[in-house]
């Protein structure tokens, strides 16, 4: 079987464990241990007191990795909001409804005639 190139997203999935499609920064470590110990309890913006089990989140796009756009959630936190994200990002699977064919509606053209 071939290589990926490094660059390749699917090689970056593979060897970060994530869907990531680009790499963090070689300093990731020393960053998330910053963010930790600055926030020190979940940043949820409703409030959450909790302390342990922080894990850190982008706050805003997932590809600026700066500090001052990164925060600690508590895994239950950033859990939710991975899945919030991941569910906008999907299609919507639904079709619209069908109008009945025996209504009539204000904005049909035949109706207009």
């Amino acid at each position: 079987m071939p290589r990926r190139p490094p660059d390749d997203p699917a090689r970056l999935r593979i060897e970060n464990g994530s869907w990531r499609t680009t790499p963090r920064p070689t300093d990731w470590g020393s960053r998330v241990a910053y963010v930790l110990q600055r926030d020190k309890v979940c940043q949820w913006p409703q409030g959450c007191d909790e302390t342990e089990d922080l894990e850190v989140d982008h706050a805003e796009d997932a590809d600026d990795h700066n500090v001052d756009h990164l925060r600690a959630l508590c895994h239950r936190h950033h859990a939710y909001r991975t899945a919030q994200q991941a569910k906008a990002r999907r299609p919507r699977m639904r079709r619209d409804p069908e109008r009945h064919p025996g209504l009539r509606y204000d904005d049909d053209p035949e109706d207009a005639a």
